[in-house]
């Protein structure tokens, strides 16, 4: 599909931000990024597919409405809380609700610009999308060596899942040298860049603010793990997989954690305490006051739920039976874990 102009925008973010729409869809090579889709990225060359599409002018629609009233909302749609939550989540409709015609579709490459580097995003929007009807908003991570396009390829989320889902792409880390990869410092370059987003977005787009979500695999578990501390007063709920602790603590707010690990992982095994999901546990748990027995879930065989959390931030260790990488083919058990806070 041939991807949309976004609208451009001057927002608050951190470093000043600005954002362009770029035309052209982005060829993703056929290749899925090391830690999004297989095994995980253990050096060598960085992902070979291709990287955001420049073609096309910037787009020019209408400037965002940065203002407008924030509306009524609804009920947000959850049914049943997933083993801990429970009920449905009040909507709370951004700015962005009485912006004019936005960009709509699957494949819209962008630009923002943070702190004086350009940073890049795809961006997909339902076609359907109306203003004044408040969207979940999803963030997707990438790991080490990916870009935001190769994660929408391989992680595959948007079939049947009502939403706007936003897929970042990271930039070249020292500490993985030749790669792109996440900066997990407070002070670091992606916090702001996520900040950034946020803004944006909501600027720009109908989105429930009480729903903002975050997930990723691999080096992008990390990263999610670590905005879900860092920006729990923004993100409702993260589901990280094969990833693992991201070693910092000073928390800001409270998530819905759904810990997600591969049967089959070498690299960042299950039952690995030091470097695997248990130690993404050993932190959520106490975060969000559960306890350390477990029961199943309701919400899939797959998951087994901390008991005695905070009824809003429920806990889940979810165990699928492939490897390295995010569940393609486990089902949607992450969206209904999503939806049901």
């Amino acid at each position: 599909m041939a991807a949309l102009a976004v609208a451009a925008c001057a927002s608050s973010g951190s470093g000043g931000t600005s954002t362009t729409g770029q035309g052209g869809a982005t060829g993703a090579g056929g290749t899925s990024a090391p830690g999004t889709g297989g095994a995980p990225a253990t050096g060598g060359a960085p992902a070979t597919g291709g990287a955001p599409a420049t073609g096309g002018a910037p787009g020019s629609g209408g400037a965002v409405n940065s203002g407008g009233v924030t509306g009524s909302g609804g009920a947000g749609t959850g049914g049943a809380g997933a083993g801990g939550g429970g009920g449905s989540t009040t909507g709370v409709p951004s700015s962005g609700c009485s912006a004019a015609s936005p960009a709509t579709g699957t494949a819209i490459d962008g630009t923002i610009t943070v702190g004086g580097q350009q940073r890049t995003y795809r961006l997909s929007v339902p076609t359907d999308y109306q203003a004044g009807q408040a969207l979940p908003l999803v963030f997707v991570f990438n790991g080490v060596g990916g870009t935001g396009p190769q994660a929408q390829q391989a992680f595959q989320l948007e079939t049947g899942h009502r939403a706007i889902f936003i897929y970042p792409t990271a930039l070249p880390n020292s500490q993985t040298p030749g790669q792109i990869a996440w900066d997990f410092s407070l002070t670091g370059v992606d916090v702001p860049f996520f900040d950034a987003l946020v803004t944006f977005l909501t600027q720009s787009y109908c989105i429930d603010t009480k729903r903002i979500f975050a997930l990723g695999a691999s080096s992008g578990a990390i990263m999610s793990n670590m905005l879900g501390c860092f920006r729990g007063n923004v993100l409702r709920a993260i589901a990280p997989s094969s990833g693992m602790d991201w070693k910092q603590g000073g928390c800001q707010g409270d998530v819905a954690v759904m810990v997600i690990c591969g049967a089959q992982d070498t690299f960042n095994p299950c039952d690995d305490a030091t470097n695997g999901a248990v130690s993404e546990t050993n932190v959520w748990v106490p975060q969000n006051g559960c306890g350390t027995t477990t029961a199943a879930s309701p919400l899939s065989d797959l998951c087994v739920a901390y008991q005695g959390c905070k009824q809003a931030d429920p806990v889940l260790l979810c165990t699928q039976p492939g490897g390295h990488g995010w569940p393609t083919t486990s089902g949607d058990f992450w969206w209904q874990f999503f939806m049901g806070l």
